[in-house]
């Protein structure tokens, strides 16, 4: 390395921030509750449609058609 490098690489490592630390090092968390867990409040009730009936629309039969008879 040249010496221009090898400055520049150190002021580089000096310009570093220091990583911060884990979260079990800071103070100023408190740690979780070691209580029951909490319920959580139940929401609306559920709405339950009414069951349909077997055939909701009556189906039509379609209109006698006698078959067609062959001109003569």
């Amino acid at each position: 390395m040249t010496p221009t490098l090898a400055g520049s690489a150190q002021v580089q490592a000096q310009s570093i921030p220091p990583s911060p630390p884990f979260p079990d090092e800071v103070p100023s968390v408190p740690p979780p509750p070691h209580g029951p867990p909490t319920v959580p409040e139940p929401g609306p009730p559920e709405i339950i449609d009414p069951p349909l009936p077997e055939n909701p629309v009556p189906v039509r039969e379609p209109p006698y058609m006698p078959p067609p008879t062959a001109l003569q």
